[in-house]
């Protein structure tokens, strides 16, 4: 067998690479290909690969996390890192402490993959950019971003759009700010679910939840589901809701035919 076929098997099957003869296994495009399909195979190679920077960022590009088996003085070398973060950025946690204090590198890695930030200096958490480009891309990133930021409005709306989970860790004082919790409905009804009792008692905020997503008067104070408007709403925008009222609307005739007309078998 050719270098040319053990690249080509190679491509198709890279496990083969430790089946081949020791000549082959030391032939540097054969490595180099192996490395492409996935860079984390340096790991059960000569501790001279892992030395060489060629292959370093072979293995970077290919595979991110493949850092990790890297010689370590790669950690801090900015050009590897660079390559790691871009293609998956939860390597920011194999960075050195200098390098997950570059604003380039953070900045790659957490547009790769928002929730890298957590891996981030200090100051990069308390980052109004950096935080706004992380939770864009992967609202969960939100929790690791600095308590001042958590405290941000402008971050807050954009953290519970796509993730109303994020509610949960805002701080109490705007939690329980009326105004800006009906703010945040209108932005993501869902966030209704994880709102203060008191404002999710509060009639304006609960209609408006509910008429959006009915199943979220299963989470409402008993006044809210004994409103016959709100449940109303509910059975309309999702015919099962109706399981969540009390005997009596579950009774109801009204509510009864919303949910049958929308083909819910009570």
């Amino acid at each position: 067998m050719n270098i040319l076929d053990t690249i080509l098997k190679i491509r198709s099957n890279p496990f083969i690479f430790f089946e081949l003869e020791i000549e082959f296994q030391k032939n540097e495009e054969i490595i180099r290909e192996l490395l492409k399909s996935s860079g984390s195979f340096i790991k059960f190679l000569d501790p001279k690969i892992k030395e060489d920077i060629n292959y370093a960022k072979i293995a970077a590009a290919s595979e991110g996390i493949s850092v990790q088996y890297l010689d370590d003085k790669f950690r801090n070398n900015k050009e590897i890192m660079k390559l790691a973060v871009q293609n998956n950025g939860t390597a920011l946690m194999f960075a050195s402490k200098t390098l997950q204090d570059d604003k380039n590198i953070v900045e790659l890695a957490v547009v790769n993959f928002g929730t890298a930030i957590r891996y981030a200096s200090e100051k990069f958490k308390d980052d109004l950019d950096i935080a706004k480009k992380a939770v864009i891309n992967h609202p969960p990133a939100f929790n690791y971003i600095s308590l001042r930021l958590k405290n941000d409005k402008e971050i807050i709306k954009i953290a519970i759009k796509e993730y109303s989970k994020n509610f949960e860790n805002i701080a109490d004082n705007l939690k329980n700010n009326i105004n800006f919790v009906s703010e945040l409905v209108n932005i993501n009804p869902y966030i209704y679910e994880y709102a203060p009792n008191e404002l999710k008692s509060n009639f304006e905020i609960a209609k408006f939840a509910i008429s959006k997503a009915g199943y979220l008067i299963k989470f409402s104070p008993e006044p809210i589901k004994e409103n016959f408007e709100i449940a109303k709403l509910a059975v309309s925008n999702y015919p099962p809701s109706i399981r969540f009222l009390n005997e009596k609307f579950i009774a109801n005739l009204t509510l009864r035919k919303i949910a049958l007309n929308n083909n819910f078998d009570i």
